[in-house]
């Protein structure tokens, strides 16, 4: 529930609503997204499809680490999902305070300076 409600205004029907409410015409949808953490879903299982299927059909939502990269205790619950970005790498790496393998993002943002107005 959490997630639909967080990133419902990222969605095309969400982005939508928003504008009926609001009156402002705010394209959501196509905004760079990335959403990360530990889902606990085993996503090599055939039933993580379900939350991998609504991701992608209602967000435009990729996993972006393997199905079968375990992250913790052997298996993948820790994700990471993106949208619009074009480099954007992974990098595990060990942790000695967590069971939990963290997953580091590394974000090539090609950012353009302001033009200057003056």
């Amino acid at each position: 529930l959490f997630i639909a409600k967080s990133l419902l205004p990222l969605s095309t029907a969400g982005s939508q609503a928003l504008a009926d409410v609001t009156g402002e015409e705010i394209d959501y949808c196509e905004r760079p997204v990335i959403l990360a953490g530990d889902f606990n879903v085993n996503f090599s299982l055939p039933e993580a499809e379900t939350l991998l299927t609504f991701l992608k059909d209602k967000f435009g939502l990729e996993m972006i680490n393997g199905k079968n990269d375990p992250t913790t205790k052997g298996v993948t619950i820790d994700a990471v999902f993106a949208r619009n970005i074009e480099k954007i790498e992974l990098k595990h790496f060990v942790s000695y305070f967590s069971y939990h393998n963290p997953i580091v993002n590394v974000i090539d943002l090609d950012i353009s300076p302001l033009e200057n107005d003056n």
